[in-house]
């Protein structure tokens, strides 16, 4: 229901399902993405940074998880990685 949520632009809803999934399955890297990305959208940025960060120490051979997460730090004006 997430990625249908998504989508159609309810992210706030997007990131309820997302965050209900994660409680079962913490380690997935794809949900920490997921919650990371729907927070940058609906402005919740430091939250959204440490689910990015999270995906990224979960499944570092996705570079995708990493780019959002610099995207939104240079978009939020932010240039050191560690203070994410």
């Amino acid at each position: 229901l997430g990625r249908i949520e998504w989508l159609e632009g309810d992210y706030a809803e997007a990131l309820e399902h997302w965050q209900q999934a994660s409680s079962l399955e913490p380690f997935n890297a794809q949900l920490h993405y997921d919650i990371g990305a729907a927070m940058l959208k609906l402005k919740q940025t430091e939250a959204g940074f440490e689910h990015l960060r999270t995906a990224g120490e979960i499944d570092p051979n996705r570079p995708e998880f990493l780019v959002l997460l610099v995207n939104g730090l240079a978009e939020a004006g932010r240039r050191d990685l560690r203070s994410a």
